[in-house]
């Protein structure tokens, strides 16, 4: 038995070493939103704007390329620290909420925007969008010794992905209540060609299905807000705008109807909060928008800093100094 336990302790310290070795070969790995966010908060940073491509996402055709947190940042006399990524979302967003909280320098305000397509099946349970690495080192503070030793550890399976590729592709894709295909159906059309049909099919997958008030990424709203209040720290929450009129024009009124019955459902599960909700949904035509093959909120200069004016206005109201 002794001898089982010095071959076992041998083959760990044997393991050990080699992620050690692994380590210090690979460099270290960050996560750059974070280390954007500590440097904000390392700043003192009075508002902190977390987002998705619809703040960064410029057309060809715009003379001013800004985001809209620098936009934001020349219209208030507040400090504002920009923190968007590509497709981030109200789950990854309530975990940034928890960092925040266990840091010794907090914002006074913090702004997150609800897109109404981070509910569709492609980005609510497609793999990549699950930021299982973010949200890793979130959850353990961004420690040295994960930034250092993740390859080695990635290389063990110390983790797992939280979707598999199969059960996001037979996941159900809803109109309205009604189920109408799978991710793997609606891909195949979308992949197939850019046409009247391929379009009727992305307003359908991204914005058509009920949301219902348990959706998991409405109880990650309510975790964050309800963390950020616990901790003193103000939230603006607003829904992006969306080019209805397009939708109106292929899905005809019905569109607005589901579209409208979604954002009713989130502003009822915040009435009872403390929170500004700013419901942009409707607020732009279709030339505010910047989208070339699908509609999504990417916009033009001016959509962006109408954005921009709108959060102006509610940090005022705000009073923070």
């Amino acid at each position: 038995m002794k001898k089982f336990f010095s071959k076992l302790g041998l083959f760990v310290g044997v393991i050990v070493c080699l992620q050690l070795l692994i380590g210090l070969v690979n460099p270290i790995q960050r996560i750059p939103t974070i280390e954007l966010l500590d440097s904000w908060l390392a700043a003192e940073t009075a508002v902190i704007y977390f987002g998705d491509s619809s703040l960064t996402n410029v057309s060809p055709l715009d003379e001013n390329k800004d985001p809209i947190h620098i936009m934001l940042q020349d219209s208030v006399a507040q400090s504002v620290g920009g923190v968007p990524h590509s497709a981030y979302h109200l789950g990854l967003y309530a975990e940034f909420a928890h960092y925040i909280a266990a840091q010794e320098t907090q914002p006074d305000v913090v702004i997150v925007p609800i897109n109404l397509r981070s509910f569709s099946p492609i980005w609510d349970i497609g793999p990549s969008f699950q930021f299982d690495k973010e949200t890793l080192y979130l959850r353990e503070n961004n420690p040295l010794w994960l930034k250092a030793f993740y390859t080695p550890l990635s290389i063990f399976r110390w983790y797992t992905p939280s979707v598999s590729h199969q059960e996001y592709v037979d996941t159900a894709v809803y109109d309205g209540t009604e189920q109408v295909g799978t991710v793997r159906e609606f891909n195949d059309i979308l992949t197939s060609g850019v046409t009247a049909e391929s379009r009727e099919a992305s307003l359908i997958y991204s914005y058509m299905a009920q949301i219902p008030p348990d959706h998991r990424k409405l109880k990650a709203m309510i975790e964050l807000v309800d963390t950020y209040q616990s901790h003193n720290i103000d939230v603006i929450l607003y829904i992006t705008p969306i080019d209805y009129q397009f939708g109106e024009s292929l899905l005809g009124e019905r569109f607005t109807v589901q579209v409208e019955n979604n954002t009713v459902v989130i502003s009822q599960l915040l009435a009872d909060k403390d929170v500004q909700l700013l419901d942009l949904t409707f607020a732009l035509e279709s030339e505010f928008f910047n989208w070339d093959k699908y509609p999504n909120e990417h916009l033009t200069e001016h959509g962006r800093s109408f954005i921009a004016d709108q959060l102006a206005h509610e940090l005022n109201q705000l009073g923070v100094e």
